[in-house]
């Protein structure tokens, strides 16, 4: 049975850093993460992003800029499942 979009991505929005390792958590446990950083101010945006950067390289994924503050970070092998080139090409700009 094919996984659901939402069993391979984890949205979330990033208000302030209290979600950091919870985060970091749900790439370490296998899933990608569709990040807004749009409502957090920009320095603790640019921490968070850097800290799930460093998680993401660890586990050889990539980091996509969407839009302006809005990110996915996945293991490589995540960018080649249909679903996620589909929602890709939608919304990256």
């Amino acid at each position: 049975m094919k996984d659901s979009f939402a069993d391979i991505v984890t949205f979330k929005k990033l208000e302030d850093d209290s979600t950091l390792f919870d985060l970091a958590d749900v790439l370490l446990y296998g899933k990608a993460l569709c990040l807004d950083c749009r409502d957090c101010n920009k320095e603790v945006s640019q921490k968070c992003l850097n800290f799930l950067s460093g998680v993401t390289y660890a586990i050889d994924g990539l980091v996509e800029k969407l839009q302006p503050n809005i990110f996915l970070l996945a293991r490589k092998e995540q960018y080649k499942n249909t679903d996620i080139k589909k929602f890709l090409e939608q919304y990256k700009k």
